[in-house]
């Protein structure tokens, strides 16, 4: 599920949302609706070529910092419970 607004992207898979993040995409909000996270980030052209190279397996982010946004998020979602 993809909604890119006038300047806000979001998106529910949370990898992509980990990877947005360790590539420094600005997280503006994160929305729990029954059992599922909503991602909103601001929406710029980096952002979307970001999200092209996610889905085209073209693009490489440092394993210890991906990994460890994956356990922030994973924190953030149990915590809104």
């Amino acid at each position: 599920m993809e909604q890119i607004s006038d300047k806000t992207y979001q998106h529910k898979d949370f990898y992509l949302c980990a990877f947005l993040i360790v590539k420094n995409c600005e997280l503006i909000k994160h929305e729990r609706i029954d059992h599922s996270t909503t991602f909103s980030f601001k929406d710029t052209p980096e952002l979307r070529q970001h999200v092209k190279d996610f889905y085209g397996m073209k693009s490489t982010v440092e394993p210890m910092a991906y990994s460890g946004t994956i356990r922030n998020l994973k924190t953030m979602i149990h915590a809104n419970r």
